[in-house]
């Protein structure tokens, strides 16, 4: 260790000597190598949270008044238990705002309202910030303008749709606008860039188009201004493949997925092709939900009543499909009317809304087909499943 060396001059004051360089070169030595420990401890925590896998929370939420929280590990797929909050009296429908800090919770029923969340960054628990009247009844589903501006929620029994402006502290104010969409309005949601506002209203067998306003948010029909599906098709939900190429709707009540090219820059489908999602079956049944594989190769499609996830492989050119397989766990899928993909593409999980739990799978990249990894118990019925980064 190096030492500060004092001299006494001859008339009784101090003066610094050679060693005393070499002292205020080692303290600023020391100051630097502590700088670099801590920044190096800092990046070595960060490293280990991250290369542990633990990189979302998971949330489960249906007809009861809790929503659970994981905490999810993404090299496995297992899911922690880690909070439960009160989600109102019906929180059937969660989306998140994309800077991952606050939950949008929408409850069903004739008085249909929306809750804002605080998350908790540490244990995913929500601290409520407002509760909206969203002008409708039945609100079944919503989601979040790209840029987090506006929250869009469908009601199922009115056929409105609800664009309720964000504040600056998250909270949701009074909607905007309140539009009478079409008989059973079933799902809002936009596309990658939010452009467009896109309603599948089940009554209609058509899929309404909106053109967002950027700066206001106000809705315009498109031109032309919805989708037609199959009469009696019953469209109930929809998503848009990863390159905006390709667009497909579940048809709740001719069990099929349809499949469409898909114009991003006008808002557009064509080529509309349709295939059966339970062919053979011969018992009470309905589709419910459509999410596309993080690869866009393969779409899946839930089956309530024949209880399974429908696997098809897309053809990557004109979008069409083809049933690859079904999947039930062995008979432990019951009326899955929600399923999501996690980020990275390699796992997925099944809420039964007639049990209790959730069910993990493995997806295999290159066939599609899913392989059970676990189940875990959650709150009464559950209608939805969904991953939030952790920020």
């Amino acid at each position: 260790m190096l030492r500060t060396a004092i001299f006494t001059g001859r008339d009784g004051m101090t003066e610094s000597g050679p060693t005393s360089a070499l002292s205020s070169f080692s303290s600023r030595l020391l100051l630097t190598l502590n700088a670099f420990v801590l920044v190096m401890l800092s990046w070595g925590c960060a490293a280990f949270e991250s290369g542990s896998g633990v990189d979302s929370f998971v949330y489960v939420s249906g007809n009861s008044p809790e929503i659970h929280c994981y905490t999810y590990n993404a090299k496995s797929g297992a899911l922690t238990a880690s909070s439960v909050s009160d989600g109102g009296n019906n929180p059937s429908y969660m989306a998140f705002a994309p800077d991952h800090k606050t939950a949008y919770v929408v409850n069903e029923g004739s008085g249909a309202t929306v809750q804002a969340y605080r998350v908790n960054p540490i244990n995913g628990a929500l601290t409520l910030i407002s509760t909206t009247k969203t002008g409708g009844a039945g609100a079944c589903h919503l989601s979040v303008h790209p840029s987090g501006k506006w929250v869009y929620v469908a009601h199922y029994s009115s056929g409105h749709l609800s664009v309720l402006p964000v504040a600056s502290d998250a909270s949701l104010s009074e909607p905007s606008e309140v539009i009478l969409a079409g008989e059973k309005a079933h799902m809002a949601i936009t596309d990658a860039e939010g452009k467009f506002l896109f309603v599948p209203t089940l009554g209609l067998d058509q899929v309404q188009v909106y053109r967002i306003d950027q700066s206001t948010g106000r809705l315009i029909k498109n031109n032309p201004p919805f989708i037609s599906l199959l009469e009696k098709a019953g469209p109930r939900h929809m998503a848009i493949s990863p390159d905006q190429k390709h667009a497909y709707v579940i048809n709740e009540l001719n069990w099929t997925l349809t499949s469409f090219s898909y114009d991003a820059e006008q808002g557009r489908v064509s080529g509309a092709h349709s295939i059966p999602t339970m062919a053979d079956y011969a018992g009470k049944g309905s589709c419910a939900h459509v999410m596309v594989s993080r690869d866009g190769r393969f779409v899946y499609g839930s089956n309530r009543g024949h209880n399974t996830i429908v696997i098809c492989k897309v053809e990557p050119v004109s979008g069409k499909l083809a049933v690859v397989g079904h999947e039930s766990a062995n008979g432990e899928i019951r009326t899955p009317r929600n399923f999501n993909i996690d980020p990275s593409g390699n796992f997925m999980i099944v809420a039964s809304q007639e049990a209790n739990y959730v069910t993990i799978f493995e997806i295999n990249k290159d066939t599609g087909l899913l392989s059970k990894k676990s189940q875990v118990t959650c709150g009464k019925k559950p209608t939805f499943v969904g991953f939030l980064p952790r920020h």
